[in-house]
């Protein structure tokens, strides 16, 4: 069964004293890109103490991304899926809408980058503009038989010929 824990850890320190806040999940170390001193962290409990100069700035965040990262972990255990570090990441920084259902565009960036398309093909590339242009930020549930009509329509329309 998957724990979480929080951890600060003390063998790297940077120029102001601080050190990176990550999540443990079962054997992953995964960096919550924040940083505070040792001073500031109650290591029995895995939180940001009130007496860091910030603390209504820095705790706020820490919250949020210990609160998504509670919440991944609990929906792992409810439907039985296997840990995944990238979704967990997606889901604790980008919130669980991006996770579960990715924007499009984002698919397509993919796509160039696994092809190693150079910089003019992937500048000329225009399918993403195009799709923007119909939905400004498409995720995968909106990619539909209906959106690709629009789309069809939207390019013979642009383009003035089926083909061409």
């Amino acid at each position: 069964m998957l724990s979480l824990r929080t951890y600060l850890r003390t063998g790297r320190t940077d120029a102001k004293g601080e050190r990176m806040i990550y999540f443990i999940v079962g054997d992953e170390w995964i960096s919550s890109a924040l940083k505070v001193n040792a001073n500031y962290w109650d290591a029995v409990n895995g939180i940001i103490t009130r007496k860091h100069p910030k603390y209504y700035v820095v705790n706020p965040t820490f919250q949020q991304l210990k609160g998504r990262a509670e919440q991944c972990i609990s929906n792992y255990h409810t439907s039985g899926l296997t840990f995944c570090r990238r979704h967990f990441e997606t889901t604790i920084f980008h919130g669980h809408e991006e996770a579960d259902n990715p924007c499009f565009i984002k698919f397509i960036d993919q796509y160039c980058a696994t092809m190693d398309l150079s910089w003019g093909r992937i500048k000329h590339y225009t399918l993403k503009k195009d799709i923007q242009s119909i939905i400004p930020r498409p995720r995968i549930a909106d990619v539909t038989y209906q959106f690709t009509l629009k789309l069809q329509g939207y390019l013979r329309k642009k383009r003035d010929a089926v083909n061409k």
